[in-house]
């Protein structure tokens, strides 16, 4: 069962509805959370999609979506908040002063961001991913988007390869959705979901002050079949979120 308000998310062609102040408690299936509008409508358009995850506290994918004619310029935001000698922004290495200065520079780009959420529900890490990429790629197909950016990890690079591939066969975009893996030191763009998703997982202040760029949040419940022995576990929470 899903609900959602008027417009909800990137696949709509709605530039964004942020969540609302209180966080949905959750049910079955993949519930989107949603709000008032946050910018103007506009038409369905192909998108770039750039996706992080976080696993501190249980599972959490984050996709923020920009247009191919908005890339260049969010590309040179985020590479002038690279400081002298960094390869990369991570959120989780930054100061607090600087990551502060990271949100207010996203606040600028039009993005629009979708957060997956499987939590601490599911038996393995894995599990988490796959729903989380389904739903993804669900929406993804239902927005026209031309391709996704995962952030380059070597220990998942097939298993995310053979994922995807079956996905976008059951969705029926297989020809029409291409997915790459880049390092974050080389995309500048995979900073974007990386901030999103540790303010997000981080909970309390660092979640309010990310909450205004969040357009929906779908709660990502387990599915049907565990993953294969011997995969990682989600990390259980070491307390609450917000």
């Amino acid at each position: 069962m899903e609900w959602s308000g008027r417009r909800s998310g990137w696949w709509t062609g709605v530039y964004g509805v942020p969540v609302p102040a209180h966080d949905h408690a959750g049910g079955p299936g993949h519930s989107p959370e949603t709000g008032p509008s946050r910018r103007s409508t506009a038409p369905a358009v192909t998108g770039h999609v750039f996706i992080d995850e976080s696993k501190a506290r249980g599972y959490l994918l984050a996709a923020a979506a920009l247009l191919p004619a908005d890339l260049g310029h969010a590309r040179l935001v985020i590479r002038g908040l690279t400081l002298p000698g960094q390869q990369r922004l991570h959120m989780t290495k930054e100061s607090d002063p600087r990551r502060r200065s990271i949100l207010s520079a996203l606040r600028g780009l039009d993005l629009t961001v979708t957060l997956y959420d499987a939590g601490c529900t599911h038996i393995h890490e894995l599990d988490a991913r796959a729903g989380c990429l389904r739903q993804l790629v669900t929406d993804a197909a239902a927005a026209h988007a031309t391709l996704l950016v995962l952030e380059e990890d070597a220990s998942l690079r097939r298993w995310d390869n053979q994922q995807l591939i079956e996905i976008t066969r059951d969705f029926g975009c297989h020809q029409t959705l291409r997915y790459e893996h880049r390092r974050a030191a080389v995309e500048p763009l995979l900073a974007v979901p990386d901030a999103i998703a540790w303010c997000w997982a981080r909970g309390g202040d660092w979640r309010n002050r990310v909450r205004p760029l969040i357009d929906t949040v779908h709660r990502v419940d387990p599915s049907p079949g565990s993953a294969k022995p011997g995969s990682p576990t989600v990390r259980k929470a070491a307390g609450p979120t917000s």
